[in-house]
């Protein structure tokens, strides 16, 4: 009977973990696979026009920003190479940005976030991440 109660128990947690990872979400292209938390928010227009990686790159610090491209590669951590028509430059994108979705290299995603720049850096930190 203990056998039997500890044999459930464990086909139980596999289950459940198996459904969480379900869940979970990020980039599955080299080097990739964050988890992340499935949220749900609005969808509609918005007022922020599309720019590229080029003009992006011209802003200042703390601008925001609202690219459409590629995720191509994972380079460490929470910092991934974005690129568009117009070039690459470093995102990062927090483990709870993905919600719960996976992107691969071939995936065209909606990038929203600002400007960081840095002594010798320049990256966009994400707010939000969507698969167009």
């Amino acid at each position: 009977m203990k056998k039997t109660f500890l044999l459930l128990s464990g086909i139980g947690l596999m289950l459940a973990a198996g459904s969480l990872a379900a869940q979970q979400g990020g980039f599955t292209g080299p080097r990739g696979n964050q988890a992340a938390n499935q949220r749900a928010g609005f969808t509609g227009p918005s007022q922020q026009r599309v720019m590229t990686v080029a003009e992006a790159k011209r802003l200042r610090d703390d601008a925001k920003v609202l690219l459409q491209g590629r995720i191509v590669s994972h380079k460490y951590g929470e910092i991934y190479v974005f690129e568009d028509a117009s070039g690459r430059i470093d995102v990062d994108i927090d483990d709870d940005d993905w919600h719960g979705q996976e992107i691969g290299p071939d995936d065209r995603v909606e990038i929203r976030g600002e400007v960081d720049k840095g002594m010798r850096t320049l990256e966009i930190d994400v707010d939000s991440i969507r698969k167009l």
